[in-house]
């Protein structure tokens, strides 16, 4: 049995492009090789081709905010399609004339939304668990995901990546670490997150 799992991912990509007078939503809907954060004594990140399958089967919804009344497209419908790539799934919506459909077009292009998620479901066998000193980690490597769409708040924060090294740096100098012993720290912090 599989249990549902919601996650969400900071993406600054979010966007609204007009095709042929319909408004279109785009956006990444799943990051691949990025770890999250602290996920409640755990952090995770998701393996390209985790979810290839679901992608070609499934019927998968654009949703806002996990609401099942804010529809903003559905595979099986033609109003949605999804796209993987290496970095993760990028999605595009073709955004309804409704109430939800406005007001998401609105706060993404005023920037006020720009986090998407995604609900999935992890099989027994789709996870691998990893520990790391205190540190348990977890890859997800084969999912089904049921929707996705833009979020408010993100759990994936890998687009502050330039402000999470300056502070790590402030850190550093702050606390008087040697030139030798700082660049050694820095490169961790890279290879933890996959930014190498």
């Amino acid at each position: 049995m599989m249990n549902e799992e919601l996650r969400d991912v900071a993406d600054h990509e979010v966007e609204i492009r007009e095709h042929d007078g319909t408004k279109i939503l785009s956006g990444k809907g799943v990051a691949y090789g990025v770890w999250s954060l602290d996920l409640g004594g755990f952090k995770e990140r998701i393996r390209y081709g985790s979810a290839t399958e679901t992608l070609e089967k499934g019927d998968i919804r654009i949703l806002f905010n996990h609401d099942s009344k804010a529809v903003l497209g559905r595979k099986s419908a033609g109003t949605a399609r999804f796209t993987e790539e290496k970095r993760g799934i990028i999605y595009e919506a073709d955004l309804p004339d409704t109430a939800d459909g406005r007001d998401v077009k609105e706060l993404v292009a005023r920037k006020d939304i720009t986090g998407n998620s995604f609900r999935m479901m992890v099989p027994a066998d789709g996870e691998e668990w990893k520990r790391e000193g205190d540190l348990i980690k977890r890859t997800i490597t084969k999912m089904e995901l049921t929707e996705m769409g833009p979020q408010t708040f993100p759990a994936y924060p890998q687009t502050n990546v330039s402000l999470r090294t300056a502070i790590l740096e402030r850190g550093i100098e702050a606390l008087g670490i040697p030139a030798g012993e700082a660049k050694d720290l820095i490169e961790a912090y890279r290879m933890e997150f996959d930014l190498t």
